[in-house]
């Protein structure tokens, strides 16, 4: 089957489209990727193909995607960050980091996924200062040695 763009099929449901072999209530389908190390750039594309589908096509059932989840064995290198201890104080809009390893940069995104924010860090203690956000709900992904990184929830208000 042609991946397009992309290099690896991970999952074909019913790929000789046979009557009567599509799942009919929600059915957790799970891929598992291995192999990759450190920090790597993953895409995921799904897509739904069927002969004579549309809407008054015979073969036009709905497909839906509940819930899309990524999860990763933490790495040797990460170990260190699963200890970072953050806080933030509103009142001096700064946040204070430390690690027991070297912490090397912030990239700070709201929940649509756009980077706001980004800063270098330098050691294992840290305070970066906030007051240029707006009140919200971002997502800081902390970087630390060889690749290690650490994302937090970050409430600014």
């Amino acid at each position: 089957m042609d991946v397009g763009s992309y290099t690896n099929l991970l999952l074909e449901i019913n790929p000789t489209q046979t009557p009567g072999q599509f799942p009919n209530d929600w059915t957790l389908q799970t891929v598992n990727i291995s192999g990759l190390s450190g920090l790597t750039d993953v895409r995921i594309a799904f897509r739904y193909y069927v002969a004579d589908e549309g809407p008054n096509g015979n073969n036009s059932n709905y497909i839906g995607i509940d819930e899309v989840s990524v999860t990763s064995a933490l790495a040797v290198d990460d170990a260190h960050l699963k200890e970072l201890k953050y806080v933030y104080n509103p009142n001096s809009k700064i946040l204070s980091l430390k690690s027991k390893s070297a912490l090397h940069k912030i990239t700070i995104y709201n929940l649509l996924g756009q980077k706001v924010f980004a800063d270098r860090l330098q050691g294992n203690s840290n305070r970066v200062n906030l007051s240029t956000m707006v009140t919200g709900v971002y997502i800081a992904k902390i970087e630390g040695n060889n690749n290690s990184q650490r994302t937090i929830k970050l409430v600014v208000h």
